[in-house]
């Protein structure tokens, strides 16, 4: 038969101990216990001799010290880890809603971050071909004081020479140019020498400008305008390269970019000429704002009669 201790024993007290001598020994035990668990740490039989120990006490003195506990000498209070177990607990129904909000929270600031830094920007211009400037920064201020129509432009270059080898650096630019052509993200406007144009024009990436030019037919420059189509090949598939149309207007004789850090870069003795052509982006998101830029560069056109 299994002998029961009573709670005085359990204490290691005499049955006629004070509450003073009870609560004088459970503080020693209690303080050895401490001292024992910080050595070794916790184990199962710690905790049971801790919860014995206490559930005597508790029936002596009338007090009420929780035995749930399973880490008793933490500094954090009991209610406290408990109160937040409980919350854990009602937040681990909803994990996979957290996560969806928190996700979404995520993809809407990238969002509105984009479209705020897209704010910044209203116009992409991209020299292709055998330009260049040093300062790209300086270039971009000096034509957004010479414009009246764009006044937060991106602009950008690719520069490729006579001089420029077929490196997989320039076939990735190249690739990544028609790529944001097709697709028109912050592309309204490109400035393109000759070669560079006959690369590109067959892709179908530029808008046509027949309809555009004849509404300014009555513009001093218009009979003097040099225009650049694209006439169909028999020996491509109908529906595989663009309609006949111009789709570029000669801008080498106008003072717009004078006076600026643009570079020509064109080998007159490779048989490159100087040749800057205007194209707008078929995909461009700023139609109107292109036409509107490509006409005030067509109005500093050089006339015959300018000497």
């Amino acid at each position: 038969m299994i002998e029961v201790k009573s709670n005085y024993e359990v204490l290691g007290l005499p049955e006629d101990a004070s509450l003073e001598d009870v609560e004088r020994k459970y503080g020693a035990l209690i303080r050895q216990y401490k001292r024992r668990v910080d050595e070794k740490g916790q184990t199962y039989e710690d905790l049971e001799y801790y919860r014995t120990i206490t559930k005597a006490y508790n029936e002596i003195t009338g007090k009420n010290y929780n035995l749930e506990d399973e880490n008793p000498t933490s500094i954090i209070p009991y209610s406290v880890r408990r109160r937040f177990e409980i919350i854990q607990a009602h937040l681990s129904q909803y994990y996979f809603a957290i996560f969806a909000a928190v996700l979404l929270l995520a993809m809407g600031t990238l969002f509105f971050l984009q479209y705020k830094d897209n704010l910044k920007t209203d116009f992409g211009i991209k020299f292709v071909g055998a330009f260049t400037v040093d300062n790209p920064t300086k270039f971009n201020e000096e034509i957004v004081n010479r414009s009246n129509v764009i006044k937060n432009p991106v602009i950008s270059f690719f520069t490729v020479t006579t001089e420029t080898q077929l490196t997989p650096a320039v076939q990735s630019q190249a690739t990544a140019f028609l790529s944001q052509l097709m697709v028109g993200k912050n592309l309204d406007v490109i400035l393109i020498d000759k070669e560079s144009y006959d690369a590109y024009v067959r892709q179908g990436a530029f808008l046509a400008l027949d309809d555009i030019l004849i509404e300014f037919s009555d513009r001093e420059w218009y009979d003097s305008l040099v225009l650049y189509d694209y006439k169909k090949n028999p020996d491509v598939e109908e529906g595989k390269q663009p309609e006949e149309a111009v789709y570029g207007v000669d801008v080498t004789n106008t003072s717009f970019f004078e006076g600026t850090s643009l570079e020509w870069l064109h080998d007159v003795e490779k048989g490159q000429e100087k040749v800057m052509i205007l194209t707008i982006a078929r995909t461009s998101k700023n139609k109107e704002k292109a036409i509107d830029f490509m006409i005030e560069i067509l109005d500093t056109m050089k006339l015959e009669q300018d000497g």
